[in-house]
């Protein structure tokens, strides 16, 4: 560990080990389809199947707008070429504002899971 104090080295041993028998990791890089069918498939059961589908269908037509990139890659600027996409395709308002929540929350999941 690089510690010259045992007590130190201890520490920081049972500390690295707390964070191994909880799960903590790094963020695996992946597209935002196979990020969909991990959210997808972390959520079954937890929420409706109906929202399941909403979430799918929104980030399907964000992939649409702005590609199938890396997740970890997703900025603030694809979030408002994926807006201008939906008002291309005539959307309302309350529709892109369901979408983007959809896509949203599966985001902020992503970082309640460690994933992001």
């Amino acid at each position: 560990m690089g510690h010259a104090d045992w007590r130190k080295a201890k520490h920081q041993r049972d500390q690295k080990e707390r964070e191994l028998s909880m799960g903590v990791r790094l963020p695996q890089s992946m597209k935002l389809s196979s990020f969909m069918k991990d959210s997808e498939r972390r959520s079954h059961g937890q929420v409706r199947e109906s929202t399941l589908v909403e979430r799918n269908t929104a980030m399907r037509h964000l992939i649409a707008a702005i590609g199938d990139m890396d997740y970890l890659k997703v900025e603030r600027n694809h979030g408002e070429r994926f807006v201008q996409a939906c008002l291309d395709r005539g959307n309302s308002l309350s529709t892109i504002n369901k979408k983007i929540s959809g896509v949203k929350r599966l985001f902020r999941l992503a970082v309640e899971r460690g994933q992001l």
